[in-house]
């Protein structure tokens, strides 16, 4: 068709291929955006929330015994969810998860693309529901629960 309203066919096809692929991306990437400025709102309004809220504080109270990573963790579940009927479901989830941890005698090896890579005793690494000897598995695998976020 391009030949015959006398235009550059290959310029005309990669123009028409690229258009629509920078357009998909740019909207991917406001979406993201979007996203981080939300957190970072919620980010600035978490001290308040821990301090005058009693259900939060109530929350953070009982995981402040498990560290700064449980309370991490339910800092951005809540932040994710933001209703008050879920918190009690986020703490005794992460409480669960911690003593399965503890059972197992799990660390936290390291945070990779944001997802928790955690070690066992005998030098097995736990990664998002999977098992593997070797940390470039487990990165790989990390790599790909953050993608499923």
């Amino acid at each position: 068709m391009a030949t015959r309203k006398r235009r550059n066919a290959p310029l005309w096809a990669f123009a028409c291929f690229v258009f629509p692929v920078a357009l998909g991306f740019l909207f991917m990437t406001q979406d993201a955006i979007a996203d981080s400025r939300e957190f970072k709102k919620f980010d600035q309004q978490w001290p308040n929330l821990v301090l005058y809220d009693p259900d939060i504080k109530d929350a953070v109270n009982r995981l402040s015994g498990l560290g700064d990573e449980a309370l991490d963790k339910f800092k951005r579940a809540y932040a994710g969810v933001q209703q008050k009927s879920s918190i009690q479901l986020i703490v005794s989830e992460i409480e669960q998860q911690w003593t399965q941890r503890k059972e197992l005698g799990l660390k936290l090896f390291e945070k990779y693309k944001g997802v928790e890579i955690l070690v066992d005793p005998a030098g097995s690494y736990h990664v998002a529901g999977r098992t593997t000897q070797d940390i470039g598995n487990a990165r790989v695998i990390a790599t790909g629960a953050a993608r499923r976020r």
